[in-house]
């Protein structure tokens, strides 16, 4: 139980950790970037489908590494 209890912080960590680097920026710079480009206070990223809401957030940078982070919940 202790495991799933930590799935979110680690699914967290993983996609926002220096690891997760995109063509020129981190996945938080592309966040901020999306958001702010858009002026878009909320940002929807579903691991299992690979689809970003608003559909405006719809970029290869913020889909890049969800095969990873599935991949961490099938471990865990």
């Amino acid at each position: 139980m202790r495991n799933r209890n930590g799935i979110p912080g680690n699914l967290a960590l993983s996609y926002l950790s220096t690891l997760g680097y995109y063509n020129g920026g981190y996945m938080a710079d592309w966040i901020n970037y999306i958001a702010r480009e858009k002026k878009i206070k909320d940002i929807e990223i579903d691991i299992l489908t690979t689809k970003t809401e608003p559909i405006e957030t719809d970029i290869e940078p913020l889909k890049a590494d969800l095969s990873k982070l599935r991949e961490i919940l099938k471990k865990e």
